[in-house]
């Protein structure tokens, strides 16, 4: 397990967010992990911030992910199985602009799957550097869920990865 991680590593909390984080007593992910999510939402009123219960819960999963260094599975529906579908993008802010997109909004620029099934693995990996070869990627992953309606799938976050039966 890691210790001393700063609060601000874990997705959807800014600098700003985090300082408020730590005014409540909770400095790193560890601390946000072992947290009591009602307990820290009345901390937060106290103080004036507006935060939920499921903005804390939400954040914690990351924070597990990033304190233990495990995957942190999100809901009771996640079935664990030999055969799977794994789905990772990865995004930059800019890099379509260079051929010609947006500077502003991020972008995919790396689609990756992996398919499991029967002790078989195939890797499908596409580099984006056009809205179209996006769309080519997502019509490739949209044939390989209906052609494995039965298998469930998997998508990163970071170090968090949830699942969905497709």
């Amino acid at each position: 397990m890691r210790t001393g991680t700063d609060i601000a590593m874990v997705i959807g909390i800014n600098m700003a967010r985090a300082d408020t984080m730590r005014r409540l007593g909770v400095p790193s992910v560890a601390a946000l992990a072992a947290a009591d999510p009602d307990e820290l939402v009345e901390k937060a009123k106290a103080a004036g911030t507006n935060v939920s219960a499921r903005q804390i819960k939400t954040f914690q999963h990351h924070a597990r992910a990033l304190h233990s260094g495990q995957p942190e599975w999100i809901g009771s529906d996640c079935i664990l199985t030999a055969d799977f579908i794994g789905l990772d993008l990865e995004y930059i802010s800019g890099l379509w602009s260079y051929f010609g997109g947006s500077k502003r909004q991020p972008e995919i620029f790396l689609f990756g799957v992996v398919l499991e099934r029967a002790g078989e693995r195939t890797i499908f990996q596409r580099l984006i550097t056009k809205k179209e070869e996006l769309g080519g990627a997502l019509r490739a992953f949209d044939r390989l869920v209906r052609d494995n309606p039965d298998i469930p799938i998997f998508t990163w976050n970071g170090t968090n990865a949830d699942s969905a039966l497709s």
